[in-house]
């Protein structure tokens, strides 16, 4: 049997739901899959099903292959050595030091807003700190122990790419958005009689090897909290425009250069002043910028552009003058034909460097039909109800000339900074 022996390095927190169990570290259960998929589409030369035949025709499937996957085992420890982070979207400088007198350590201004409501109670002490749900977790000495019968599949095959796929993925939760960020520190193949260990690849060179679409940003401030606040403040930009200080989404303005007019436009058409109140008046948003108004003819179509870069479940919008304390007109987003599509970016955070990857886009999200369900908080007349029109996302979209683009836009004065590599 031969054993492959491979040492992580952990650069960005884990967003784990056990993080009270003993060596809490990455899930082989997520891992094996993962890797899985990767060694197949790796060994069929860009397709998965080649690999598969691949895999089947050298027996290196478990079983007869009617579920793909590789044979071998995976095992995951780490030393009880960890970080522990309370992750947010916002706190106030004050609730920062409240937080860190207590000695919990904090990101904030994150692109993780799962559980703000337990992070307030955490910081009122009406909740203890080892009761939250997730914390960020950053462990030491991992280490990722692979064995297997079939020696080619493990010197031939996972030796070869193991590096490649820690490169490639992130891990948990949020993981597109740089949490759950690993690099290979080193390689070793064992027999019987032998030991030999594995050259390493400098990150970059993986990163070339892997992605299409490759820039990084140095940042001047080496934290954690400085690095996802960076990527929340960049995507955020890329997908869907900042109001503080107000600058347009990337994403709209590369639509309109292509006569493809964005879905927020569409909401405001088909929800703004749309839905009547019982005195007769009609619900009105309370702010929304006319992004689009010299962009386009009226006889433009309407496409869904957002859903290019991940799918969200809803979208929500402040009334001016809603029904009670209850502010909010939500629209909800419904597919027969999509059930969800993670973002095709990927965002990785190694040594000081927020580093901005992806590959072009699946055609699985492209020409995909999407409908819309509008709820009213406050007022029960209204529910799921559904807009009359729908929207299709375009039926082509090269992502690596939109964050060219991007990357080199400078509306309203806000410019993303990264280098290419």
């Amino acid at each position: 049997m031969k054993t492959l022996k491979v040492r992580l390095k952990q650069h960005t927190p884990l967003i784990h739901f056990q993080h009270d169990q003993y060596g809490a570290t990455l899930r082989a259960s997520e891992v094996k899959p993962k890797l899985d998929r990767f060694i197949l589409t790796k060994i069929g030369n860009g397709y998965y099903d080649a690999g598969v035949n691949t895999a089947k025709n050298k027996t290196w499937l478990i079983g007869k292959g009617e579920h793909p996957a590789l044979d071998y085992k995976l095992r995951i420890k780490s030393s009880d050595k960890k970080q522990e982070y309370l992750i947010a979207s916002y706190l106030s400088q004050r609730n920062k030091d409240t937080l860190e007198n207590r000695g919990i350590n904090v990101i904030d201004q994150s692109p993780f807003f799962a559980q703000e409501k337990e992070n307030s109670e955490i910081v009122r002490g009406s909740k203890s700190w080892n009761d939250i749900k997730a914390k960020g977790i950053i462990c030491q000495d991992i280490i990722v122990d692979i064995y297997s019968v079939h020696e080619d599949l493990v010197n031939g095959i996972l030796s070869e790419y193991i590096q490649s796929f820690f490169a490639f993925e992130n891990f948990g939760m949020r993981q597109d958005k740089g949490f759950g960020c690993f690099t290979v520190e080193s390689i070793f193949v064992r027999g019987l009689d032998e030991e030999k260990q594995i050259p390493l690849k400098l990150v970059e060179q993986l990163f070339k090897d892997n992605f299409l679409i490759r820039y990084k940003k140095v940042l001047t401030d080496n934290s954690l909290s400085s690095a996802f606040s960076t990527i929340s403040n960049d995507y955020r930009l890329l997908k869907s425009g900042k109001n503080k200080p107000y600058a347009k989404s990337k994403l709209m303005l590369y639509g309109l250069k292509r006569n493809q007019r964005w879905e927020k436009k569409f909401f405001k058409e088909y929800i703004d002043e749309i839905y009547q109140k019982e005195d007769g008046t009609y619900y009105k948003l309370k702010s929304f910028h006319n992004e689009d108004k010299n962009g386009l003819d009226e006889d433009e179509d309407f496409y869904y552009l957002r859903a290019l870069l991940g799918l969200a479940n809803q979208y929500e919008f402040l009334l001016s003058n809603p029904p009670s304390d209850n502010k909010k007109m939500i629209v909800s987003i419904k597919s027969d034909d999509v059930e969800r599509f993670k973002s095709p970016i990927i965002f990785k955070v190694i040594d000081g460097i927020v580093y901005l990857l992806g590959n072009q886009i699946s055609s699985e999200i492209l020409s995909k039909k999407f409908y819309f369900e509008v709820n009213i908080q406050g007022d029960s007349g209204y529910k799921d109800d559904r807009i009359v029109e729908d929207l299709y996302t375009p039926d082509k979209f090269d992502l690596k000339k939109f964050i060219d683009f991007a990357l080199t836009d400078r509306t309203n004065g806000a410019s993303l900074n990264y280098i290419k590599f």
